[in-house]
C-alpha cells in the first residue's frame, strides 16, 4: 500500500527575493516502492507491505521544502549538477543534501487497540560559506523513533507519523545552519566558460479563472482519493507543485541542470539575465479529471503553456501544449502520478520541438 504522499503547497509570497537554503535532490528517487514496513494483523502476521511509491528521496525533498519554509527560508531545490552554477549565484546560502536511512514504518492491529510505528535517521550533508570567505563542509545526523497506540492504523495515520518524525529531525538540523544575510546575485553577466548553464523551474502559475475552477470542481480532492481515502489536504497550489516535479523530472532524465523554486519568491525578478540562468516559466490553462466508463480508465487532462528564456540567445521559446492520459489503477495515487507523468510528457514535448511543433502535442505562440 502506497502511503498518501504529501506535497509541498503555498499561496504565499516569500519576503526573500533570493533563495537562502539549498536542497540538492539525489539524481535517482531512491527506491520507488520500496518496503518500508507491513501492516500487521493481531500484532504479528504481516499483511499489507507499506511503501512510498515515489521514493523514499522525493518525500524527504517535500518535508525538507514544507520545514524550510516554517523555519523562516526560502528553499531551492536543484539537482546535482546545477550546484556549481547555483553556489556562484548564491555564494552566501548554505547547501544541503538530505537522505534518509534505516527507515521503517508499520501498523499493528492489536485486537483492541492499534499501535503505529516510524523511525529512521536523517542525515544531511552540508556546505556552508564561513567568516572569511571560505566555506566548510560538514554532516549532521537526527534520528526519530515514535510508536504511539491509537484507534487506527490506516496509511494517512501512519504517513502523519512519518512525516511529523522526519520534520522533527530535519528542524534539528536546519537550527545548527548559519544564517546570512543573502546579498544581490554574486554572478558576473559572462560566468566563468566551466560553469554549466542552470534552468530555474519557476513554480507554475494560474489564471485566475483556471484556479476558480480547479476549486470549484474539488479537483485535487479527486486527484488524492485516487490513495484510496477521502480527506486528504490538498489545494491548487499543490498540484503546481506536482507539476512542477514532473518538469524537474525531464531535467533530471535528460541530465539537464535544473532548480525548482516550490515559493513566490522572485528569484527571477533578482537574477534578470544573468550569464548561466535559464528560466522555464509555465502557465496552468486547464487540467481536467475524465470520469471512464465500465471497460475504460479514468483519464487526465491538461493545456499548459511554457516559456523558456535562454541566456545564450537572449531570447525566450513559447508554446501552448496539451494531452491527455490513462490513470494507472493498479497505483495507489494514480491520479498523482497522472498529473506529474502528464507535466513530464507536455514539458519534454516542449523542450524537443525547441520551437517546432507540426503535428505534435505543442503549438508554438508568438
Amino acid at each position: 500500500m502506497g502511503l498518501p504522499e504529501q506535497f509541498y503547497s503555498s499561496t504565499s509570497i516569500s519576503n526573500a527575493s533570493k533563495p537562502d537554503l539549498i536542497l540538492v535532490q539525489s539524481q535517482s528517487n531512491g527506491e520507488p516502492n520500496e518496503t518500508l514496513g507491513h501492516q500487521f494483523l493481531f500484532g504479528a502476521i504481516p499483511l499489507t507491505r507499506l511503501q512510498l511509491s515515489h521514493g523514499a528521496d522525493d518525500y524527504l525533498t517535500e518535508v525538507g521544502i514544507q520545514v524550510a519554509h516554517e523555519n523562516g527560508f526560502t528553499p531551492l531545490v536543484v539537482s546535482p549538477d546545477a550546484v556549481p552554477g547555483i553556489a556562484e549565484l548564491f555564494p552566501s546560502s548554505p547547501r544541503l543534501h538530505l537522505r534518509y536511512r534505516n527507515l521503517a514504518v508499520s501498523g499493528y492491529d492489536l485486537i483492541v487497540m492499534r499501535q503505529l510505528s516510524s523511525s529512521g535517521t536523517v542525515h544531511a550533508d552540508i556546505t556552508e560559506t564561513i567568516h572569511g570567505g571560505g566555506s566548510l563542509s560538514r554532516e549532521a545526523i537526527e534520528s526519530f523513533d515514535e510508536s504511539p497506540y491509537g484507534s487506527a492504523a490506516q496509511a494517512p495515520a501512519l504517513e502523519y507519523l512519518l512525516r511529523r518524525g522526519t520534520a522533527s529531525a530535519v528542524a534539528a538540523i536546519y537550527r545548527t545552519l548559519r544564517r546570512h544575510r543573502v546579498e544581490e546575485c554574486a554572478t558576473a553577466d559572462t560566468p566563468s566558460p566551466e560553469t554549466p548553464i542552470v534552468t530555474l523551474i519557476a513554480k507554475p502559475a494560474f489564471g485566475v479563472d483556471t484556479r476558480r475552477q480547479i476549486e470549484a470542481n474539488s479537483l485535487p480532492q479527486q486527484i488524492f482519493a485516487t490513495y484510496g481515502f477521502t480527506g486528504i489536504s490538498a489545494g491548487p497550489d499543490t498540484l503546481a507543485r506536482i507539476v512542477q516535479r514532473g518538469a524537474s523530472g525531464i531535467f533530471r532524465s535528460r541530465n539537464l541542470p535544473w532548480a525548482a523554486l516550490p515559493d513566490n519568491a522572485l528569484v527571477s525578478v533578482a537574477c534578470p539575465r544573468k550569464g548561466n540562468l535559464a528560466r522555464l516559466n509555465t502557465n496552468i490553462k486547464s487540467i481536467e479529471y475524465l470520469n471512464g466508463g465500465t471497460f475504460a480508465p479514468d483519464r487526465l487532462k491538461a493545456i499548459l503553456t511554457f516559456d523558456l528564456f535562454s541566456p545564450t540567445t537572449n531570447d525566450s521559446v513559447t508554446a501552448s501544449c496539451t494531452a491527455e492520459i490513462p490513470l494507472d489503477s493498479s497505483k495507489d495515487g494514480a491520479g498523482v502520478f497522472a498529473l506529474e507523468d502528464l507535466s513530464a510528457l507536455l514539458t519534454n514535448d516542449f523542450l524537443s520541438g525547441n520551437g517546432t511543433y507540426e503535428g505534435k502535442r505543442c503549438v508554438a505562440l508568438h
